[in-house]
């Protein structure tokens, strides 16, 4: 997770750990929904990227 760009790790954080809808992120970042939607869309890509870069490592 470290490894996200912050506005990934912001987003992901927010909708899987605090559970926010795509109108509650939406409204904190301040984005639009339809920006929600690629912003995590992005953020959960690169974060399969790099675990799977991770694990390649152990």
């Amino acid at each position: 997770m470290s490894r996200l760009p912050e506005q990934y790790r912001t987003i992901l954080l927010l909708r899987e750990m605090n559970g926010l809808s795509y109108r509650e992120l939406g409204e904190f970042l301040d984005i639009s929904l339809d920006q929600v939607k690629v912003t995590l869309y992005r953020a959960r890509e690169r974060f399969n990227t790099e675990l799977k870069q991770e694990e390649g490592e152990l």
